[in-house]
């Protein structure tokens, strides 16, 4: 596993994908943390989730959480997904939105919840003042890899590990990448 970087350079034209009937989009409310570790839990297999990392990732500000964390949920209100539109200024030392933390519970994934999870929260970033955004994923994620290079993200290569790593995903990707 190797950790890639991914940019976009405009927020503000990133696609627009309508939430699949039968789910909502909602921001970040108290008592979350719990669908956050569960959601994490089940779908990613590369993390240590524990009863920390939120608070570890995230601190505690409800400000920052309700305007840039969101769950998106059935018609029941189970959530069943989650994705952050965070803060951070590394590795640029710029003001980019950081698109992290999107899990989709393993039974729900297929249906278009991640990418209308992806655009709402291009969309928040962008609003809140940041027009350009990354994100960083494993290279074993290939189905997230090719989400967001369907959403115009591209590869950050400033080395040759990078280059590697992009060329040796070039068979499992559905849109070309030039490394």
């Amino acid at each position: 596993m190797y950790r890639l970087t991914m940019t976009r350079d405009n927020a503000r034209t990133a696609p627009d994908c309508p939430v699949p009937g039968g789910y909502r989009i909602r921001p970040y409310t108290p008592g979350d943390e719990t669908h956050w570790r569960r959601i994490h839990h089940a779908a990613d297999s590369l993390n240590t989730i524990d009863s920390t990392l939120f608070y570890r990732a995230f601190g505690c500000n409800l400000t920052h959480l309700r305007q840039r964390q969101l769950y998106a949920h059935n018609s029941t209100g189970f959530v069943v997904a989650t994705i952050t539109g965070w803060h951070d200024a590394e590795p640029f030392n710029t003001h980019r939105g950081r698109v992290h933390w999107l899990a989709v519970l393993p039974q729900e994934q297929g249906k278009g919840i991640a990418k209308s999870l992806l655009s709402a929260v291009c969309r928040r970033l962008y609003k809140i003042g940041n027009e350009e955004l990354y994100l960083t994923t494993a290279s074993s994620r290939t189905q997230a890899i090719n989400l967001y290079l369907q959403f115009g993200f591209k590869p950050m290569i400033s080395t040759d590990a990078d280059r590697a790593q992009w060329n040796a995903l070039q068979d499992r990707l559905r849109y070309p990448v030039t490394a």
